[in-house]
C-alpha cells in the first residue's frame, strides 16, 4: 500500500515548551464545550469531551483527572499517563499506523501500532490520588487493559486475539512534550511503552486510522528518514534514541520475558 505523504505544514511537532514541575496537589478539571473544538470531527470531539485522562506528577503518581480536551489544550498542557504499543508479527515486522485525518492531535502522522491513554476508571488505574505505595506492576496492568481496548477500537483487532495481558511486555516510561501543527493543541505525556509479538486480524476504524504498514527494520528506516512523511514526535523519540533498534534486536528475549524491565522514567523533554 502506498504511503500517504502529506500532513500539516509544520513538520513533526518539534516544538518544546518549558516544563513546570507538577505539584503534589490533587485537582480535577471539568470540561466545558467552547470554540476551540468547533469544526473538528464530531466523533473525535465527543472523545475529547468525555474521555477522562489520568493526571500525574513527573514521578507517575496520580494527582487528579481531566478531560482529554483539557489535557491537550496547549494553554493547559496537563501531564497525563499514556501508552504506546509496538506490535510485531511472527516475521518480526513492526506494525505502523497512519493516524486518520479526523484526529485533532497530529492528524495524518505515521506512528507506532497504537498510541492512546488509560482512562480514569478502576480497570485502567489505581484511582487513589497521591498514593505512592501503589506498585509499578499495578500501574502497568491498568495500562495493558487500556491498550487492549484501544487496539480493538482503533485497529479492529478481535479481543480474543489480544485479551491476555501477559502477551504484552512493559519496556519503560518516557516523559515528553510536543506542540501540534495546530498550536492550540499539544501532547504532554508520561508514556508507557508496551511490546507484543502476535499475528492479528485487522479491521481499521477509519475515524482513527487511515493506513497501516508492516515494516522490516530497513523499511522503517526509510520511512522515518523520508522528509515527505510526518512521524509522530513520541515515536521519533523512541527511534532516534535507539530504543526501537535495541528492542527489535532483543525481541525474542522480550517475548520470552527474559529482558530486564526498566523501571526508570526517562526524561525526553528536550528531544521532542
Amino acid at each position: 500500500m502506498a504511503l500517504l505523504k502529506r500532513c500539516s505544514a509544520v513538520d513533526r511537532g518539534h516544538v518544546v515548551l518549558p516544563f513546570l514541575r507538577s505539584q503534589k496537589k490533587q485537582f480535577n478539571v471539568s470540561s466545558k464545550q467552547d470554540s476551540t473544538i468547533d469544526g473538528y470531527d464530531a466523533t473525535q470531539i465527543e472523545l475529547m469531551l468525555h474521555d477522562e485522562c489520568i493526571l500525574v506528577d513527573d514521578t507517575d503518581n496520580i494527582i487528579g483527572h481531566a478531560s482529554k480536551k483539557q489535557c491537550h489544550l496547549t494553554s493547559n498542557s496537563y501531564l497525563h499517563r499514556a501508552f504506546s504499543v509496538l506490535l510485531f508479527d511472527s516475521d518480526n515486522r513492526l506494525l505502523m499506523q497512519q493516524r486518520a485525518k479526523h484526529k485533532i492531535t497530529f492528524p495524518n502522522y505515521w506512528t507506532n501500532t497504537c498510541c492512546s491513554h488509560p482512562l480514569f476508571i478502576d480497570k485502567h488505574c489505581e484511582l487513589l490520588a497521591g498514593d505512592e505505595s501503589v506498585s509499578l506492576q499495578t500501574k502497568i496492568d491498568g495500562v495493558k487493559h487500556a491498550a487492549i481496548n484501544r487496539l480493538n477500537k482503533e485497529l479492529g483487532i478481535p479481543l480474543h486475539e489480544i485479551q491476555d495481558i501477559n502477551l504484552f511486555s512493559f519496556m519503560t516510561r518516557i516523559l515528553y512534550k510536543a506542540v501540534c501543527d495546530d498550536t492550540r493543541w499539544s501532547e504532554h505525556e508520561l508514556d508507557y511503552i508496551l511490546i507484543l509479538r502476535k499475528n492479528v486480524t485487522l479491521n481499521l476504524n477509519e475515524n482513527e486510522v487511515s493506513h497501516t504498514k508492516y515494516c522490516t527494520q530497513q523499511q522503517l528506516a526509510q520511512m522515518v528518514h523520508d522528509t515527505e512523511l510526518c512521524i509522530s514526535p513520541w515515536f521519533r523519540i523512541l527511534y532516534d534514541s535507539g530504543l526501537v533498534h535495541t528492542w527489535w534486536s532483543n525481541l525474542d528475549d522480550i517475548v520470552a520475558k527474559k529482558y530486564t524491565i526498566d523501571d526508570k522514567i526517562h526524561d525526553f523533554y528536550q528531544k521532542a
